[in-house]
């Protein structure tokens, strides 16, 4: 009688430890990138956490980037107008995310006639989804 109830209950605390280990919230660190095609200037944000960001099951592709992307666009069009297009680039680590956005950093100052601009937190900070 024992081994039946045992049988039952391991199967069944099996499966709730992966429901939980399903529902833990996915932590994404993110930077946003801006490039003013009519000029000379690049901006970068600093690495941060995306509070809510969801990434799709199995590719751990970002969903919603565009809004995030939207949310720099803005932030830049309402600062320093002009022709911006702004790209998020993210990762499932912090680590991660800052050895990305070193590497863009790097590139940028590489290139001919281009001025990096290194924001801060208090000047851009994605919101919430």
């Amino acid at each position: 009688m024992m081994l039946v109830a045992v049988a039952l209950i391991l199967p069944n605390m099996a499966a709730a430890q992966k429901k939980q280990k399903a529902e833990e919230v996915q932590r994404v660190w993110a930077f946003g990138f801006a490039e003013n095609l009519n000029d000379t200037l690049v901006y970068i944000s600093p690495v941060q956490e995306l509070v809510g960001a969801e990434l799709e099951k199995g590719t751990d592709f970002l969903l919603f980037r565009e809004d995030y992307a939207q949310q720099m666009k803005q932030k830049m069009e309402m600062t320093y107008p002009g022709g911006y297009v702004c790209s998020v680039i993210y990762a499932k680590t912090k680590e991660r995310a800052e050895k990305k956005y070193l590497k863009v950093r790097r590139e940028q100052r590489r290139r001919y006639q281009t001025l990096l601009i290194e924001l801060t937190r208090e000047e851009f900070q994605f919101k919430e989804r």
